[in-house]
C-alpha cells in the first residue's frame, strides 16, 4: 500500500467519527436551547401570574380595606356582615371576635361611625399572596364626641387568593 493509499483509508475511518462527534454536538446544542426556552418560558409566566395577582388584589384591597375598617351605628349590621365576608383564616376569626366583644358594643352604646379611607398603598406579590402596607385616614363621630376626629395610620394587609377571590388574612398595624 502506498502513502496516499494509507492516508485516503484513514480518511476515510476518520470521517464517520468526525460525523458522530458533529451529529452529538448539535443534538447538545439543540438540547441546550430547548431547556432555555422552556426555562425563560417558565420564568415569563411566573412574572405574569405574579403582576396579575399584584393588580387584582390591589384592586380588591382598596375597597376591602376601608370596606373591614368602617362602620355607622346607623348601618351596623350591613357594615359588619361586608366586613366579615372580606376577611379569611386567623384573622376571621380574631376580628369577628372582637365585632362581637368591642365594635359591636361601643358602636351601639356612643352611636360612633368610623369612615376610613385610603390615602396611599403599596405591593408585594406572588401569584397566591400579596402584601400592601397603606397609609390609612379614619374619620370617628360618636355621641361623646360629635366633632369629627381624624386620624392617620399606617397598616399592613396580606391579602390571599380563596377560591377565585382575594380576603384579608391579617391586618396588622405599623
Amino acid at each position: 500500500m502506498t502513502t496516499a493509499e494509507v492516508v485516503e483509508e484513514q480518511e476515510v475511518v476518520e470521517k464517520p467519527g468526525r460525523r458522530r462527534i458533529a451529529t452529538a454536538l448539535v443534538v447538545v446544542v439543540l438540547l441546550a436551547g430547548s431547556a432555555a426556552v422552556v426555562f425563560l418560558h417558565q420564568r415569563q409566566d411566573a412574572a405574569a401570574r405574579v403582576a396579575a395577582a399584584r393588580a387584582a388584589a390591589t384592586e380588591v384591597a382598596t375597597r376591602r380595606i376601608p370596606e373591614v375598617l368602617s362602620c355607622s351605628h346607623e348601618s351596623l349590621d350591613r357594615d359588619l356582615a361586608a366586613a366579615e365576608r372580606a376577611v379569611t383564616g386567623g384573622f376571621a376569626r380574631d376580628y369577628l371576635e372582637l365585632q362581637r366583644t368591642t365594635i359591636r358594643p361601643a358602636a351601639v352604646r356612643d352611636r360612633i361611625s368610623t369612615r376610613t379611607t385610603l390615602s396611599a398603598l403599596g405591593v408585594t406579590a406572588t401569584d397566591r399572596r400579596v402584601v400592601l402596607p397603606a397609609f390609612i385616614n379614619q374619620l370617628t363621630t360618636s355621641s361623646r364626641q360629635p366633632a369629627p376626629l381624624i386620624e392617620g395610620a399606617r397598616v399592613r394587609v396580606t391579602m390571599e387568593k380563596v377560591g377565585d377571590d382575594w380576603l384579608m388574612s391579617t391586618l396588622d398595624t405599623v
